[in-house]
């Protein structure tokens, strides 16, 4: 599986690259300039015909300005908590979570598609008080997380109605507690975890329906690593690998939604999602892949919530 998994890695990369490569080799007009910085602020050249360019954006910062608006998420779900070296299962918890953030809505010429950038933190709970579940399994764990995150959602529109199918990623801080007497054999495995605040990160796909002005229903699958230890220096160099990767998938989803705008919020949601689940399976047997690192615990949840906009 792994073997697999690092070979569809390699031809995603390969791909984009030699995209990328025969893109620049065609000249381009000077004037039909749009590019997009790190912050995530868009710039358009002034002299661009607006009625050609595909692209409108706004300013944004992660704070209140004119251009952005607060929102405010409810999440409910069930949780599974794994280890590649455990021998034990783990029971299914519930899954409470809050975020507070900010969102910027992106104008584009097509009245028919809609683009949402979040930027948010949150604070989660997973313990059996939320959900019991039918299955006594011999390790039970309970933790609180604290989180911080970024999200980018592209989809379709009518007048009042928005469908869109989004991906992000976060950077979180998680206690654990358990009964080390009662889980058994992978007692000295979750030991890095009790009682202590670990650093981890996590991904999530997900599908919003605005029902409303300012209420959206989604659904979300968030899958995420809890480490035993930072260690520093080997986390940043798989935080590189991983962005210089996204970075160049990123500049394809940009010729793809030029080229084929309507199909550009599947195609964005399907490849982000599989290169991000890609890290997912990677990290699961290295927890600083590619390099040489032990195995972190890992969760996936499945919820569903509400996020109000105002």
């Amino acid at each position: 599986m792994r073997n697999i998994l690092n070979f569809l890695l390699s031809f995603l990369i390969l791909s984009v690259l030699s995209i990328n490569l025969y893109s620049q080799d065609k000249e381009e007009p000077k004037k039909d300039t749009v590019f997009i910085d790190q912050d995530f602020e868009i710039n358009v050249d002034e002299n661009i015909d607006k009625d050609e360019d595909f692209w409108e954006f706004e300013e944004f910062k992660f704070r209140f300005r004119k251009e952005s608006h607060p929102f405010l998420k409810f999440k409910g779900g069930l949780n599974q908590f794994a280890h590649k070296s455990a021998t034990e299962n783990f029971r299914q918890t519930g899954n409470f979570e809050v975020q507070l953030g900010y969102t910027r809505r992106l104008r584009k010429s097509r009245s028919y598609l809609a683009a949402f950038k979040d930027r948010y933190i949150g604070f989660s709970l997973n313990n059996n008080n939320l959900y019991k579940s039918s299955r006594i399994e011999p390790n039970e764990l309970s933790n609180y997380q604290f989180s911080v995150g970024r999200s980018e959602s592209y989809g379709y529109r009518t007048k009042s109605l928005f469908i869109s199918l989004g991906t992000g990623d976060e950077f979180n801080w998680t206690r654990n507690t358990f009964n080390k007497n009662s889980i058994g054999p992978d007692s000295l495995i979750l030991d890095f975890y009790k009682d202590a605040v670990r650093f981890g990160e996590a991904y999530n796909s997900e599908f919003s329906f605005q029902l409303f002005d300012f209420i959206s229903l989604q659904a979300n699958y968030k899958y995420g690593l809890i480490f035993p230890r930072h260690l520093f220096w080997k986390h940043l160099g798989s935080f590189v690998i991983e962005e210089v990767t996204r970075n160049l998938l990123e500049d394809y989803l940009e010729k793809v939604f030029s080229m084929r705008p309507a199909a550009g919020p599947v195609v964005n949601f399907i490849l982000q999602s599989s290169l991000n689940y890609l890290f997912y399976e990677f990290k699961k047997e290295r927890m600083n892949w590619p390099f040489k690192s032990v195995q972190p615990l890992t969760y996936d949840i499945y919820s569903i919530g509400l996020k109000f906009t105002f």
